[in-house]
């Protein structure tokens, strides 16, 4: 038997002078058999792989069809409606004449309101034709047994055929159907609540004298000409100031991001039909004409102007009309003339300039609690709450505050911008916008408050509360330096619309700047309510007189509520845990027939980051990246996706085995199919917001650069008994300012101000203090490396042995 030298067989190739062994048919089977089972065994480890890949891809392929199927859906659905909308408004044209001399303002509203279909934005359930048969049978039917009977079965196919439809919408709406959402949410809508307060037969003598007591309060006698003489200087400006009508791109720029399905005034004019007005080149022009004529003749028609204040309630069941929050419906076409405004004067109006959000002061009471723990330094912060806050502010008040910063007209208390570039016509019409007479449920003498529920609203309280603020601080005497020597926070006190702070380092500092801002909102008509006001500190002993009242501090371990995130002196980490979980939970469980629906996984995860993930995670990027609470939001999504996947609870299986099983499965899941962690989440908001606040300008700066560690490295390098020392023990973990150092360095905050720079370090960070996907503790995983070993510290304590 001759054997191959040359050729490519596994075997060890002989030299050719050798002489072949002798080989008999067991052997040759054996090796033949050795040599396929390899062959064979290398082919299925092939064919695993290879069937791996091809449901990777398929699942990625099956989600790619399915948006693009709900995105050709949506599309053909606004093609559809935009191409009736378009044969409606040229059924008008021919139909409607065009106005002549009658009010044009009531002619849109007539064509807004034969275009509109109302009640669009959501399916309702309706009955089948057996259903209606049988309830026909049962009306038809003979009182007794064979009545009852009907009913019955006339109650118990209801119930049934509408948790079939439940469903069927849960089924769409884990698909990415929020028209379906809309109509799961409309069905846990709560209803009856004024049945109660409706009973009484003098309720509306009651409902008259409660809203008389918040918008008819008596006006000082100063103040009853104040708006007069503000108007006839305004109209004296307008005479020098050329007037610059609205354009068709800034009537475009102001509408494209209007919310669908909202509820309309009394002329019964909606957002689609006003967009679909505009896109109408006759219509379109007729729209223009009515916001220029407004802004020309600095009033507003009454058509435009009437709106309906309806009142919701602030508890589930009101036993009180105290228990409720009016709010005004206003006609699209007011929102639009607040959002034109808007546009062209914000950057006079709002206070601290344009981009602030309510998270930066969120972070700046975050630092100021750190640096009162790292250093040691006794500090107090007081949230103010303001009775009746945007429903008692004077009307007087708001106009001389848009005559002077928009029109340029100073006043004693509103000194005008420096600078040429005034608007005296758009002030004239802010004028007119913001003075709401009777547009309540029962008809009541408006004198103060403001127009809730207008796009311009809260920048104007805003920017009340915010002068008043300022006006108080530089009353204030300065506050001295803490009893280390160290320097006293640039700034003590921070507002966001109705929501205002101060804080201190000086007990005697913080009480006169609490009665300077009690002086300034009175002349506003605001006024602090003692009993919802809080104060917050390391000691409980400290009291504080708030309008008369005794206020005492809370104790040390007591969460405050800022701007709906918790704020505490003792473990903030726990105290955000728990409210991460709270809202986490409450959200996941009001959707949980959505998401728990069986069908399709990526779909419904899309679903739940839209709809749990941006509740549950509010504010994060004011938390600190503190390695507990950033496994703790991992937890809380693999939770969820437990629930989604449907991994339940084996027969002989422990409580503890299914836990570690079904999260372990839940985590392999998102880690092969891609999806974003909330800890990645987290981190990544964390460095964008605090770039952002790098670039804020000083009114956020100056608290940046307090105590930061710049000023701490200066400290270090002078003689132990002239230095500000840190407290004796405290947690550096929490300064979010020491995890950016380790990344942009001390001087993080020049780095910040280049855009593209900062955005580049964010992976980085987020490689840097992200947690690992895994604990290594897995009993079938040998080989498994911590992912971020090369990047994380030593632990001091494992150096030494201990």
């Amino acid at each position: 038997m001759q054997t191959d030298h040359e050729g490519g067989s596994p075997q060890k190739r002989r030299a050719g002078e050798q002489q072949a062994p002798g080989l008999s048919l067991d052997a040759i089977r054996e090796a033949i058999r050795g040599e396929v089972q390899a062959a064979v065994g290398g082919m299925r480890d092939d064919l695993r792989s290879f069937a791996g890949r091809v449901d990777r891809v398929e699942s990625q392929v099956t989600q790619k069809m399915q948006q693009t199927i709900n995105l050709l859906e949506d599309m053909t659905g606004k093609y559809n409606a935009h191409g009736e909308m378009l044969k409606q408004l040229q059924e008008a044209n021919r139909e409607v004449p065009p106005p002549r001399g009658e009010d044009l303002h009531q002619t849109l509203a007539t064509v807004a309101k034969a275009i509109t279909i109302p009640g669009g934005g959501a399916d309702t359930f309706k009955e089948s034709k057996q259903l209606v048969q049988h309830r026909k049978q049962a009306q038809q039917a003979p009182a007794g047994a064979e009545a009852r009977q009907l009913w019955k079965s006339v109650s118990r196919l209801r119930k049934q055929e509408f948790r079939q439809w439940k469903q069927a919408q849960a089924e769409r709406a884990a698909h990415l159907d929020w028209r379906a959402l809309r109509s799961l949410q409309q069905t846990q809508t709560h209803r009856g609540w004024q049945l109660q307060l409706t009973d009484d037969p003098e309720w509306q003598t009651q409902l008259r004298k409660h809203m008389e007591g918040i918008f008819a309060k008596p006006i000082p006698p100063a103040a009853q000409a104040r708006g007069a003489i503000l108007r006839d200087a305004l109209r004296r400006q307008c005479k020098h100031t050329p007037w610059t009508p609205f354009t068709v791109g800034e009537l475009q720029h102001t509408s494209h991001k209007w919310a669908r399905n909202r509820s309309t005034g009394p002329d019964g004019v909606s957002h689609e039909a006003a967009q679909h007005l505009l896109l109408d080149p006759a219509w379109g022009e007729r729209v223009r004409e009515v916001l220029n004529d407004m802004l020309y003749r600095g009033a507003i028609p009454g058509g435009i102007e009437q709106g309906i204040t309806v009142l919701l309630p602030k508890i589930p069941k009101p036993l009180a009309w105290g228990d409720t929050r009016p709010i005004t419906l206003s006609s699209t076409f007011l929102k639009w003339a607040a959002q034109l405004l808007l546009l062209r004067g914000s950057e006079q109006v709002r206070h601290g300039g344009k981009g602030r959000q309510g998270v930066e002061l969120v972070a700046i009471l975050r630092r100021v609690v750190q640096m009162a723990k790292d250093w040691g330094v006794k500090t107090w912060i007081v949230k103010l709450d303001i009775r009746k806050a945007f429903d008692s502010v004077w009307q007087h008040s708001l106009s001389e505050l848009v005559a002077a910063r928009v029109g340029g007209i100073p006043s004693p208390r509103f000194p005008a911008p420096p600078g040429r570039n005034h608007k005296p016509w758009e002030a004239l019409l802010w004028l007119s916008l913001n003075v709401a007479v009777g547009d309540t449920l029962t008809p009541v003498p408006q004198s103060n408050g403001i127009r809730q529920g207008s796009p311009d609203s809260p920048d104007l309280f805003g920017a009340i509360v915010a002068k008043d603020l300022q006006a108080a601080l530089q009353k204030a005497p300065p506050q001295p330096p803490d009893p280390q020597g160290g320097p006293p926070p640039p700034k003590a006190g921070g507002s966001f619309l109705d929501d205002t702070y101060l804080w201190s380092q000086n007990r005697q500092h913080l009480q006169s700047l609490l009665g300077f801002l009690e002086g300034e909102l009175a002349r506003d008509g605001l006024h602090i309510h003692p009993g919802k006001t809080a104060v917050c500190s390391q000691s409980t002993t400290d009291t504080f007189t708030i309008k008369g009242e005794t206020v005492h501090s809370q104790p040390p371990d007591s969460t405050v509520a800022a701007l709906g995130t918790p704020l505490t002196f003792g473990d903030q980490t726990a105290a955000i845990i728990a409210e991460m979980t709270r809202r986490g939970r409450a959200a996941f469980s009001k959707r949980k027939k959505t998401l728990t629906v069986r069908t399709s996984l990526k779909p419904r995860i899309i679903a739940h980051m839209s709809l749990v993930r941006g509740t549950a995670l509010y504010a994060a990027e004011t938390w600190p990246a503190h390695q507990h609470l950033l496994r703790a939001a991992n937890t809380m999504q693999a939770t969820h996706y437990r629930e989604m996947m449907h991994l339940h609870r084996r027969a002989t299986e422990s409580w503890g085995e299914w836990h570690v099983r079904t999260l372990r499965t839940a985590r392999v899941h998102m880690h092969r199919e891609g999806m974003q962690r909330w800890s990645t989440f987290i981190l990544q908001r964390i460095w964008t917001l605090w770039g952002h606040m790098a670039q804020g300008g000083e009114a956020v700066t100056d608290m940046l650069h307090w105590k930061d560690l710049r000023f701490w490295r200066a400290e270090q390098r002078k003689p132990a008994r002239t230095r500000v020392r840190h407290a004796g023990r405290f947690n550096p973990g929490g300064d979010i300012e020491r995890a950016l150092e380790t990344i942009a360095g001390t001087s993080w905050g020049e780095v910040a101000q280049q855009r593209n720079t900062w955005q580049a370090l964010q992976q980085q960070f987020v490689e840097r203090f992200d947690v690992p996907w895994a604990t290594g503790r897995q009993g079938s995983i040998q080989d498994n490396l911590h992912p971020n070993t090369n990047a994380t510290r030593a632990n001091p304590r494992e150096l030494r042995g201990e």
